[in-house]
């Protein structure tokens, strides 16, 4: 039952409050910087954060339960960083799309979740889209663009007005002049959809006028995030969920109200996957065997996710990016 994750509001403000503390160093700041707008932090009951901003399981076990919010990056550096809970009995919501990266130590601590949305009962065609990029090569990328040109093909009323909401690790207001290496590539590939679809009205907006567009509920949005590869929760879709837009991307619909959700809007919130817990347990030897085989293939023995003597160090290494993409796009897409 979801009961078991809902926390009140004060404990709720000691997580929130732990977190913005620890939210110190330079590899917390540096993934803090990547994920942009997409972390920032809003209420929920569920406790919602992300398993960077704890330095250990010490400090996550002083919470009886939270909803991770990472996308497979994350998620497969914390769980590679602790591969037994050694103490720590937290409770975790983690994203059903990861759940192969999970390992079977934590699993008697671990459900999985998905977002639901329910649209309003009476709802018009949007006549507006947003799109919300996010510059990272393994996050956001080229192959992407298909899979979303496929969508709109199959989309009757086509929305002929798109906003493009751009992030990066800096986050600048984009325009065309900033577009460089990925990013132009990127746009490129972008602007020639549009040009096959014959949409034609194409402008860049940022966040503070996404968030003042009082009939953000007309629009049409995507989240170019098909690999849930940074996050698999983000401020910017809570914001869209929240206010009625309608999402291109396919959301489970809620047909009953029962003890396995909950409401975090008035038109979404997040559903427990049961069911995928059972698949997960049924398939877990033979998914265990695939993350050794990747780790040996991919991954020297000698370079962990971090080098620690690095006065400067990365999230993570490159390597270890280069394994999370590998087995996403391997092991994990038929889950997304």
């Amino acid at each position: 039952m979801i009961t078991e994750f809902i926390r009140n509001r004060s404990e709720h403000l000691s997580f929130n409050s732990l977190v913005v503390s620890e939210r110190i160093g330079l590899v917390k700041e540096k993934m803090t910087k990547r994920l942009s707008l997409h972390e920032t932090l809003y209420y929920s009951p569920l406790c919602p954060g992300y398993l960077h901003l704890f330095n250990n399981v010490s400090e996550l076990n002083q919470f009886k339960s939270i909803q991770v919010r990472d996308g497979a990056l994350g998620v497969h550096r914390f769980f590679f960083e602790n591969p037994a809970p050694n103490g720590c009995k937290t409770k975790m919501l983690v994203h059903s799309s990861l759940s192969r990266l999970v390992p079977a130590s934590w699993i008697d601590q671990i459900n999985f979740y998905e977002h639901y949305f329910e649209p309003p009962t009476v709802k018009q065609n949007p006549n507006k889209m947003l799109l919300i990029i996010t510059i990272d090569k393994l996050h956001c990328t080229l192959e992407e663009v298909n899979s979303f040109k496929s969508l709109l093909n199959g989309v009757v009323n086509l929305p002929q007005k798109v906003e493009c909401l751009v992030l990066d690790s800096d986050n600048r207001d984009y325009d065309e002049a900033h577009f460089t290496g990925h990013s132009f590539n990127f746009i490129r590939s972008l602007s020639n959809a549009f040009q096959d679809l014959k949409i034609n009205e194409v402008s860049f907006v940022n966040w503070s006028t996404v968030m003042n567009i009082s009939t953000i509920n007309e629009y049409m949005y995507y989240d170019f995030n098909d690999n849930n590869y940074l996050y698999a929760d983000s401020y910017i879709l809570h914001f869209m969920f929240t206010r009625g837009a309608t999402p291109l991307r396919t959301v489970k619909n809620r047909n009953i109200r029962d003890e396995s959700s909950f409401q975090l809007s008035k038109f979404h919130g997040i559903q427990l996957m049961d069911g995928h817990k059972k698949h997960w347990e049924k398939e877990n030897v033979e998914i265990s065997n695939f993350l050794n085989m990747a780790y040996q293939k991919m991954l020297p023995t000698t370079e962990l996710y971090f080098d620690a003597s690095d006065k400067n160090p990365p999230f993570c290494t490159k390597s270890f990016e280069e394994l999370t993409d590998y087995i996403i796009k391997t092991e994990l897409n038929d889950l997304i």
